[in-house]
C-alpha cells in the first residue's frame, strides 16, 4: 500500500512555501544568485533553422565497469557521490570550451526528495538552475567540493517558485542552453548496460528541451553516456568533439 498520493506531497509543497523561515532562506538563496544577473554559457553552436524548433538528435558513449569503479572511488575518497563528480567535469568541461570562469547549467532533479515519494506516480521532474563560480588558482579536489556544495544547495532550495521571484525583480525566466542529468539503474531488470549502448550518432531524437543536454545513465558494468542536442543549434561533429572532451576528462581524472 502507498501511504501517500501526489496530492499529498502537492500539499506538502504548499504549506513549505507559506512557511516564512523556510520560504526567506530560499528566498535570500535565489535571490544572491539571480540578482548579479547569469552569464550565457557560449557553447560553440550555430543557429540554422526556425527559432523554437526543438527537433533534436543525439550522440552516445560509454565508459566501463572499470573506469566507473575508479570514480566512483575517487567519489567517495572526495566525500563526494559519483553524480556530483560527474556534474563537476560537466562544469570543467564549459570552462575549457567557453573560457568563461562563472558557469551556469541546469540539472534535472528528479524532485523526489524524500522516500516516501519514490512509489508514487506524478511529475515531480524539476529543472534546477546551478550557478559554479571557478577558481583557476585552486586543484581538483577544491573544485569538487565547491561545485558540490554549490549543488547541494541549489537543489535544497529546489522547490521556491522561481516565477514568483523572477516577477518581483523583473527579471526573464534565465535561458540556460545546457542540463545535466544523472540516472541511477536500481540493481534489477536492467542492471547491465543494453547492447545498443556503444559510441554513435542517433540521428532522431523527440523534442529535446534544451539545445545540449548530458543524460547519465549508471548500470553495474558501466556508464552509459548521452548527448542530447537541439539540430539547429548544433553540428554532429560538433557534440561528437564536445562528448570524447568530456570523455577524455573522465578518464584524466581516474589516471591522476
Amino acid at each position: 500500500p502507498i501511504p501517500f498520493q501526489y496530492k499529498d506531497f502537492a500539499a506538502w509543497q504548499n504549506r513549505q512555501i507559506r512557511d516564512s523561515t523556510s520560504r526567506q532562506k530560499a528566498l535570500d538563496y535565489w535571490k544572491n544568485i539571480l540578482e548579479p544577473g547569469l552569464p550565457t554559457l557560449k557553447l560553440p553552436c550555430y543557429y540554422n533553422g526556425m527559432p523554437g524548433d526543438k527537433s533534436g538528435a543525439g550522440y552516445r558513449c560509454s565508459v566501463n565497469q572499470e573506469v566507473k569503479a575508479q570514480l566512483s572511488q575517487l567519489a567517495s575518497l572526495s566525500h563526494t557521490t559519483l553524480a556530483a563528480l560527474l556534474f563537476t567535469l560537466f562544469n570543467l568541461l564549459f570552462v575549457y570550451l567557453s573560457g568563461q570562469r562563472e558557469i551556469v547549467t541546469t540539472i534535472i532533479s528528479a524532485g523526489r526528495a524524500h522516500s516516501s515519494l519514490d512509489m508514487i506516480v506524478g511529475y515531480f521532474i524539476n529543472p534546477v538552475i546551478v550557478k559554479i563560480k571557478v577558481d583557476i588558482k585552486g586543484d581538483f579536489e577544491d573544485f569538487l567540493e565547491t561545485v558540490n556544495g554549490q549543488m547541494l544547495e541549489a537543489l535544497q532550495h529546489q522547490y521556491y517558485p522561481l516565477e514568483e521571484l523572477l516577477d518581483e525583480l523583473g527579471i526573464a525566466y534565465p535561458d540556460v542552453p545546457a542540463a545535466f542529468n544523472f540516472i541511477r539503474v536500481p540493481d534489477f531488470d536492467m542492471e547491465t548496460m543494453p547492447e545498443s549502448a556503444g559510441s554513435g550518432h542517433i540521428r532522431e531524437k523527440q523534442e529535446v528541451k534544451f539545445p545540449l543536454s548530458l543524460f547519465l545513465t549508471e548500470y553495474k558494468d558501466g556508464i552509459e553516456i548521452n548527448w542530447d542536442y537541439q539540430k539547429t543549434m548544433f553540428k554532429p561533429e560538433t557534440v561528437e568533439n564536445i562528448a570524447r572532451q568530456y570523455l577524455d576528462l573522465l578518464l584524466e581524472v581516474t589516471e591522476s
